[in-house]
């Protein structure tokens, strides 16, 4: 068992890695070791699962993953802070939003709260009103805007979308999003309560990410299948009607493979499934980087389905547009851990 297979085992929020030879190996690494193991689990944005499996199966870590954990604690709670601020600056100049991809049913603490404004026309109220309470314009990209702010021995980044897409790529139609109610409240506390993606289209958007965006199954994406497809059934139910709808099913069927075990289903032998388990046959890296027919598929299955959906070419026209945003680095990135 490598060493990152450990770190994930450890980290694993739903299966308890039991007392076993491999576990024990594990107690009695070197320093060095333990720092790589620390570097990979920051690196998959899984550290906080990391250390306290850790704590709970009695592992020593290096002093500075104690102070690593508190600098979490404190960006997770400097980003309650700001959402709490969103609440009430949207309910004082009458914005729509969601929040989405920020919170999961584990101890998740992200790079960045991620938000989606019903309309375009609210970002400039936005900016202004956050610049008043310290935040300051970090980064404009593909397709949201980035402020930041610092303070408290912590840092908070708000990516503020008018789109929800990969790229250029929209995902899903922003107006479908009010139009079927596809969000739900989360209880922040201190009364405030803020609208985030329903589990449903939060599954779906995690996929879509995972295969078409960082062209990998993310480590905490595939805890987040496992609570799914073994906690929660008729959510992924749900999310596989509306990955129909937006023509994502390929992004669906390559993540169910994981949720589940490899489990057989009347559709798992698609194409992009295929393609996946065929792979899976002969590599299994952690995280897994999808083979690049999969992605290729899952794109034509994305562009062409919209394409006719639509009666329209735009999906087709932002899908030439893909070499031109950021993803372009991501796949750089990709390709070198496929060699």
């Amino acid at each position: 068992m490598s060493l990152q297979e450990l770190v994930v085992g450890l980290s694993n929020p739903y299966h308890d890695i039991p007392r076993s030879e491999p576990l024990e190996r594990f107690k009695h690494i070197g320093d060095s070791e333990l720092e790589m193991a620390i570097d990979f689990s920051v690196k998959n944005k899984i550290f906080p699962l990391f250390y306290e499996g850790c704590v709970r199966h009695g592992i020593p870590l290096p002093k500075r993953a104690g102070i690593l954990y508190n600098s979490y604690l404190k960006r997770r709670e400097a980003q309650y802070e700001a959402v709490r601020l969103l609440v009430e600056i949207a309910e004082r100049h009458k914005v729509d939003f969601v929040v989405f991809k920020t919170f999961k049913p584990f101890n998740y603490i992200p790079d960045d709260v991620d938000i989606l404004l019903r309309n375009e026309s609210d970002l400039n109220v936005l900016i202004g009103e956050l610049r008043k309470h310290g935040f300051s314009l970090l980064t404009i990209g593909t397709p949201e805007v980035v402020m930041r702010k610092v303070g408290g021995g912590a840092y908070v980044d708000l990516d503020i979308h008018t789109r929800l897409a990969v790229g250029h790529l929209d995902l899903f139609d922003v107006e479908s999003i009010w139009r079927e109610k596809a969000y739900e409240f989360l209880d922040l506390g201190d009364g405030y309560k803020v609208a985030k993606l329903s589990e449903g289209y939060e599954l779906v958007r995690e996929a879509a990410y995972n295969l078409l965006k960082d062209f990998n199954l993310s480590i905490a994406g595939l805890f987040y299948a496992i609570y799914i497809y073994t906690m929660r059934r008729y959510v992924a139910e749900i999310a596989e009607r509306i990955a129909r709808r937006h023509s994502l099913s390929s992004s669906m069927i390559s993540y169910r493979l994981f949720g589940k075990g490899l489990i057989e289903s009347k559709n798992s032998e698609s194409l992009v499934a295929r393609l996946v388990r065929a792979d899976l046959g002969r590599r299994l890296a952690i995280p897994y980087p999808y083979p690049p027919p999969a992605i290729v598929a899952a794109y034509i299955s994305k562009v062409f389905g919209d394409t006719r959906k639509t009666r329209s070419l735009k999906p087709l026209m932002q899908f030439i547009k893909q070499p031109s945003s950021k993803g372009a680095g991501l796949l750089l990135n990709y390709l070198s851990s496929r060699l």
